[in-house]
């Protein structure tokens, strides 16, 4: 299975990491990487990854982790497929079409609520418990580096059982587990940091009277019908101390008389 990394490292990619578990199926989302961080395989046979599926990951290698002798944790937040490839130097840029949740298949019964939740840290031994030849992804730290970064490589295939794809619905078990994966991601030190505590995911656009969802075509939401629109996006915060108010930023743009898209 293609695994894609993005970490805490800057403010952006930790917003990489918001959007893939907040857009709607069919947007695109951009990840760029030195070749450095992608496996040499890879690299050599780029045009080859177009269509391919692809797990989309935060990598945890905070100070925080390696201070407490802990190993980097990837943490997989989204299936996508890749769309398109461009090279540019050495950069590569890889547009992933936003596909399915995922989530791991290891559990644990919570011993306060008695309730089945998804165990990253069992996710995690996991694929510790591989290989070091097949589990290429940044799961240990470089000796030589002061202050010491994750050793292995951001783009990478991997012997990756255990997961679970799951389609994007309303059902209520769908968004327990999506709430059990933004709480995973929300309480790490790179999250704290930034202070992203509040995450959201967007639902759906639709039309108030024909109630049809709007489509999504490439990185866009098409509104082929005039009048009002419905934009229903889920926000869930992992801690009490929250704003009151949210702000959708996205606005809408009239392409013609009777189209527009956002």
């Amino acid at each position: 299975m293609l695994f894609s990394c993005s970490s805490g490292a800057t403010a952006r990619y930790l917003e990489d990491v918001v959007r893939a578990i907040s857009m709607p199926s069919g947007m695109l989302l951009q990840f760029r990487y030195a070749t450095k961080y992608i496996h040499p395989n890879l690299v050599e046979n780029c045009t080859q990854l177009v269509g391919k599926d692809v797990v989309l990951a935060y990598l945890d290698q905070s100070d925080e982790r390696r201070e407490s002798g802990k190993p980097p944790k990837v943490i997989p937040c989204r299936l996508a497929r890749v769309n398109n490839i461009e090279m540019i130097g050495t950069t590569v840029i890889l547009y992933y079409e936003l596909r399915s949740f995922v989530f791991p298949k290891t559990t644990r019964i919570d011993e306060v609520s008695r309730v089945e939740t998804i165990s990253y840290d069992d996710y995690q031994e996991s694929l510790l418990r591989q290989a070091v030849s097949s589990r290429p992804l940044p799961l240990d730290w470089k000796s030589e580096d002061v202050p010491k970064r994750a050793k292995g490589y951001w783009v990478c295939e991997v012997d990756a059982p255990n997961l679970a794809f799951v389609e994007i619905t309303e059902k209520p078990g769908v968004w327990k587990k999506w709430e059990q994966l933004v709480s995973e991601l929300g309480g790490g030190a790179d999250f704290k940091r930034n202070r992203l505590s509040v995450f959201y995911h967007v639902l759906s656009v639709v039309n108030l009277r024909s109630k049809e969802a709007c489509r999504i075509i490439a990185e866009k939401c098409e509104i082929s019908k005039p009048g009002e629109y419905d934009v229903r996006i889920y926000i869930y915060a992992i801690k009490e101390e929250v704003p009151s108010a949210y702000k959708l930023d996205q606005g809408i743009a009239a392409q013609s008389k009777d189209k527009a898209t956002f």
